[in-house]
């Protein structure tokens, strides 16, 4: 069997291949730094709405659709903003694919223009977007406040966005309930070194300084193969709790 990868995790972190009984007890929230809208399409596709948590003027009227917290802490290419009063408001599409329509758009709120792409740029005074994004990153703490289970993947945790790692820090401190903590990561860098010396990827490192030594032996697992492997994986959907429908029937996405 065939699918697309990103449809494939829309589905597996939504409960589409959750064991029904275990599916309403459950919830799941994607936290991303990325701009782009390939899992709001992915999502799309499988008929569930995003919900941004974005504090926008003129909210999308709720539908019968399933939603799924979408947290896109650094903005996201379908983000707009007024530079005139700050409103914030979600536009339809990606705004790049017709640069044309965006430039005619008038803010909903005060009917003014200029609007703005909202995106920030990775840095730790983030003070400027505070109040039209407060709600989101809200949201981001309380969810890895509250999660039985974390799965970073694609995050190198650079030094130069220290926002992050404050973020997680804070997130971890107050969580008595976290079960699992699991990196995916991909490169030669990290492959080689796993191959080679049997030694901890500088990645791998980064995320251990985070945490006490007990927690390391028993919760945290480190994934140097990449998203696709990882996702192929017989053992992912154990780890991560989900998708009892494939979990004993595995097929390479």
């Amino acid at each position: 069997m065939q699918a697309d990868v990103f449809d494939y995790f829309a589905g597996l972190v939504t409960g589409q291949f959750d064991d029904e009984q275990r599916r309403s007890t459950r919830s799941d929230t994607i936290i991303t730094f990325n701009y782009d809208l390939v899992l709001d399409h992915a999502l799309s596709r499988m008929g569930i709405q995003a919900n941004y948590h974005l504090n926008v003027a003129s909210p999308t009227q709720p539908d019968d659709r399933q939603t799924c917290s979408l947290l896109k802490l650094h903005g996201s290419a379908n983000w707009a903003t007024c530079t005139g009063c700050g409103t914030a408001f979600i536009v339809p599409g990606k705004i790049t694919e017709h640069p044309a329509d965006f430039r005619s758009l008038r803010c909903g709120a005060c009917g003014d223009d200029p609007v703005h792409i909202l995106l920030i740029p990775p840095s730790w005074d983030k003070s400027e977007y505070r109040e039209l994004l407060k709600r989101v990153w809200a949201k981001a703490i309380e969810e890895l406040s509250a999660a039985t289970r974390i799965c970073i993947i694609g995050y190198s945790l650079p030094e130069v966005d220290a926002f992050f790692k404050y973020l997680l820090t804070l997130a971890l401190s107050e969580n008595h309930r976290l079960y699992k903590l699991i990196v995916v990561d991909y490169g030669p860098d990290a492959m080689e070194v796993l191959a080679t010396t049997r030694n901890r990827s500088p990645v791998e490192e980064r995320y251990r300084s985070l945490l006490d030594p007990l927690f390391q032996e028993r919760r945290f697992s480190f994934h140097p193969e990449g998203f696709v492997s990882f996702l192929a994986n017989h053992q992912t959907c154990l780890d991560l709790g989900r998708g009892e429908m494939i979990s004993g029937n595995f097929r390479q996405v």
